[in-house]
């Protein structure tokens, strides 16, 4: 929706949303500035569209409440003081670069109701240090954890059956990674640079 001028949004909180009568905070399509610290997402949200809060880089926390299903590509990525992420229980779809180059996130807890990652969704984040995917995630897309300099651990779901090209490479201090039983492929490059 970038530069619909005319169109009309609801607000809530610090952001602004698109929707219907019945539901006018369906979409919540961005953050009403890039200065924002916080936002409480309506529970009424569905999506949360691409480049929502891009570059947000005073936002520390966020929720994400069990109403939403999908992250837009890039919704939270260049959001560097973001620390905290907790993902309710509705979510199905994580989009490309979604948490890229969030320079703050430490760890991160990806819960099993999501069933698929696209692409880079958490590249470049330097000072990741662990990731659990919990059992349920059928797809993790490629480079999804490319040049995280500092991850040590990866848990990855026993659901998953394919390993990306690229998924891990250049994680420099990466000891501990267990292939779950069900892996049948790992793509090109996919460990790539993990001196550890």
């Amino acid at each position: 929706f970038y530069s619909c001028v005319s169109l009309t949004y609801h607000t809530y909180d610090n952001a602004k949303y698109l929707g219907s009568a019945n539901n006018p905070y369906f979409a919540l399509v961005e953050a009403n500035s890039k200065e924002i610290t916080s936002c409480k997402i309506n529970t009424n949200t569905k999506i949360i569209s691409g480049g929502a809060f891009y570059s947000c880089e005073k936002l520390t926390s966020v929720t994400i409440p069990d109403s939403v299903k999908k992250l837009g590509s890039s919704a939270f990525s260049g959001c560097s003081a973001l620390k905290q992420v907790n993902i309710g229980s509705g979510l199905r779809y994580i989009g490309s670069s979604c948490f890229s180059e969030c320079d703050s996130l430490e760890e991160l807890v990806i819960p099993g109701n999501v069933w698929e990652i696209d692409y880079r969704a958490f590249s470049y984040c330097d000072v990741l240090e662990k990731i659990v995917f919990e059992p349920g995630i059928a797809k993790i897309g490629y480079s999804a954890l490319l040049e995280c300099p500092k991850l040590k651990e990866v848990q990855l779901p026993a659901t998953l059956q394919k390993i990306s090209d690229n998924m891990i490479r250049n994680c420099t201090s990466l000891k501990t990674i267990t292939i779950p039983r069900m892996v049948t492929h790992i793509g090109e490059h996919a460990f790539d640079g993990c001196k550890s």
